[in-house]
């Protein structure tokens, strides 16, 4: 989506070309898994971030921290298990998840990128009604305190973006009952792309794209992508990133870059289109055609 009235970058005429094709850009980024716990990579990934929002580009962060998070839990004596790529949640450990991930990590995250330059505000999924939920039930297994979003109120992302900051966003929401839920990332990336009708998600986590046997897929249609998880051989972690691609496509999208963000500046190199990685585009959309 295209905000015309948005400030002009500086100096937008010495920029180079990709960059200045992003200007009044909405592009939404989830940032997780491996690729936040180099830290050369995560400074890099906070120097893109606010490079992006410099150059004029309306940039959300949703962030993940699995690996911070089963940290936490072992050492609670909390053993984790996945349904699917999902983390069996009971309510203790959502408890423990609002607080790594809502707090620890989020703050770190905020940190990285204010550290870079941009301004950066955290929010969980609770700050002004942003998520709404109900138990996530995979193929009927109760799985705990996992959320499914059912409703997404954008305005405080509206604001925050409209003033030229940078909203982070963390996955933990309290239910009307004030029960906690732990949401998958990927899926609140794509929810949250899809009501800002952004024109490019981009999905950093720990691997290099979509692997079709031996191998990596550089494009994948939407077609192809229900066929890898129809089939089960997107499986594990790989499995709600694909669904959540195809959750934002569906929602219009322009499209859904899925790339290694263990490599420093990933995020900037897919957006110029030199990383690797796997992206999937939707057919016949106006925000297909700007993401070009």
């Amino acid at each position: 989506m295209v905000i015309p009235n948005l400030p002009e970058p500086r100096l937008t005429a010495r920029r180079p070309a990709w960059l200045r094709r992003l200007v009044g850009r909405t592009l939404v980024v989830k940032y997780g898994g491996a690729a936040m716990t180099d830290e050369a990579a995560a400074d890099a990934f906070g120097e893109d971030v606010a490079a992006l929002r410099e150059a004029g580009a309306r940039l959300v962060v949703v962030h993940g921290g699995g690996p911070a998070l089963t940290a936490m839990l072992d050492r609670l004596g909390l053993r984790s298990t996945f349904v699917d790529g999902h983390r069996v949640t009971t309510p203790a450990m959502a408890e423990v998840a609002e607080m790594v991930l809502s707090g620890t990590v989020n703050k770190d995250v905020v940190a990285r990128v204010v550290r870079a330059g941009a301004l950066a505000v955290g929010l969980s999924g609770t700050d002004g009604g942003l998520l709404g939920v109900e138990p996530h039930r995979p193929g009927g297994a109760d799985i705990g305190r996992v959320g499914r979003i059912t409703t997404v109120q954008p305005a405080p992302l509206d604001a925050l973006l409209a003033a030229g900051v940078v909203p982070v966003v963390s996955t933990t929401v309290r239910d009307g009952a004030g029960a906690v839920w732990n949401v998958n990332a990927d899926l609140v990336a794509a929810a949250l792309a899809g009501a800002l009708e952004a024109d490019r998600l981009v999905f950093l986590s720990d691997t290099p794209g979509v692997r079709e046997g031996a191998r990596w897929l550089r494009d994948v249609t939407p077609e192809h992508a229900r066929a890898l998880l129809d089939n089960g051989v997107a499986g594990g972690g790989m499995r709600p990133k694909l669904e959540a691609a195809l959750d934002a496509a569906s929602a219009g999208v322009g499209a859904v870059d899925l790339i290694d963000g263990r490599v420093p500046h990933a995020l900037s190199a897919a957006l110029r289109g030199q990383a690797a990685g796997t992206t999937l585009r939707a057919k016949h959309t106006a925000a297909a055609r700007r993401a070009a």
